[in-house]
């Protein structure tokens, strides 16, 4: 086996070209780079779609099989996915409500599918100036961004955080990442084989879960202790929460309806998450 490590193997986008032009057999993906290859999935990080662990724990267990089935139209096997965390806004000015956004430039991390679409919708509604970068390159152009969005482990890893005080206390959506093999790649592992290839694979993820979360809470401990030196956390309005909820809902939800996604799936998922907060299903 060969293992590329960082960004050897190029970007997201990059990667999962690979894959799919049987390059590469397989690979640990963000949203990001599943968007090229099962598109659907990208649909449990749409903005204020899942808005806390439980839902997030709740809805894995329902979508898990139905993934693998949508997987397979794609030529994919997926194996189900791994938090990343929360994703939040950070800025180097205060964002107090949805209008402070006007004239800022926001990252937008570039080829991400989602993550364009948010940008333009911002843009069009906020007059944000989106500024597309591939991740790597972003730290070296901090100067000239004002927000970013990104799970706080990121932020601190990647060296960020030192550019941004303001936190929005209020998470953006929810990340996620998954391994995925090809089809074409996975016949070709023994069946006898096969098998426990998926066993070591499901408890990596839930492995990976499990550290990613408690690596988030100590993160917060690290910004919570930052606050004493400047970094401060930011509330929204429930007014204000609602109106951008409102507005992602029209313009993000609906618009990539058949697009990124199918409908029958969108008003399935919903009707689920309904359901687990009316506490008609748990």
């Amino acid at each position: 086996m060969e293992w590329y490590f960082s960004s050897i193997a190029g970007d997201e986008p990059e990667i999962a070209k690979k894959i799919k032009e049987g390059n590469l057999d397989c690979a640990w993906l963000t949203g990001n780079g599943l968007s090229y290859i099962i598109p659907p999935v990208r649909i449990l990080e749409l903005p204020f779609f899942l808005k806390n662990i439980k839902e997030v724990d709740f809805i894995r267990k329902k979508v898990e099989k139905l993934f693998q089935i949508l997987a397979s139209d794609y030529g994919m096997k997926f194996f189900g996915f791994s938090d990343i965390g929360f994703v939040y806004i950070f800025s180097k000015e205060p964002v107090r409500g949805l209008s402070d956004l006007r004239g800022k430039v926001m990252w937008v991390w570039d080829g991400d599918y989602l993550g364009e679409f948010i940008g333009k919708v911002v843009q069009e509604e906020f007059q944000v100036k989106p500024f597309r970068l591939p991740i790597q390159n972003v730290k070296a152009n901090l100067d000239h961004i004002h927000v970013v969005w990104e799970t706080p482990y990121v932020l601190i890893m990647l060296g960020w955080d030192t550019s941004f005080r303001y936190i929005l206390s209020h998470p953006l959506k929810f990340s996620f990442a998954a391994p995925v093999v090809s089809q074409k790649s996975f016949s070709k592992i023994p069946t006898n084989y096969q098998k426990i290839f998926e066993d070591v694979l499901r408890k990596y993820i839930d492995v990976l879960t499990d550290i990613n979360r408690e690596s988030e809470v100590k993160i917060f401990e690290i910004i919570l202790f930052y606050r004493k030196m400047g970094i401060k956390m930011i509330d929204f309005t429930p007014t204000e929460v609602k109106e951008a909820e409102n507005i992602f809902r029209e313009k993000v939800w609906v618009a990539l309806k058949d697009k990124v996604y199918p409908s029958w799936l969108l008003a399935e998922l919903l009707t689920m998450i309904h359901m687990f907060r009316t506490g008609e299903v748990r």
